[in-house]
């Protein structure tokens, strides 16, 4: 799954700010989250991306069904993991027909 990047802005997840900042000539947004994985998976990245679709400057109906195709393909464990320990709600809600035991 592709999105087209129509900004360059870097996210920084940490816990200890929030807001947009500029170092050393660039902008970085950083958000603040309770906990984050040292090293990023898919599974994760995904879940992160289905929390964070309102914010996303593309159209949001041409993603959400590719994301959940998406997700059918990962593995199903390591997905319902990152979603239990990092997700949202929304999230939550939109991967249960996908996490959903068949």
């Amino acid at each position: 799954m592709c999105t087209t990047q129509l900004h360059n802005e870097p996210v920084v997840y940490n816990r200890k700010r929030h807001g947009r900042f500029k170092l050393d000539g660039r902008m970085y947004d950083f958000r603040m989250r309770p906990s984050v994985p040292r090293r990023l998976s898919k599974e994760v990245l995904l879940v992160d991306l289905l929390h964070n679709i309102d914010r996303l400057p593309e159209d949001k109906v041409a993603i959400l069904p590719r994301a959940l195709a998406k997700a059918g393909e990962m593995n199903s464990a390591q997905l319902a993991r990152a979603v239990k320990e990092y997700g949202s709600a929304r999230a939550e809600r939109l991967l249960a027909p996908v996490l959903r035991p068949s």
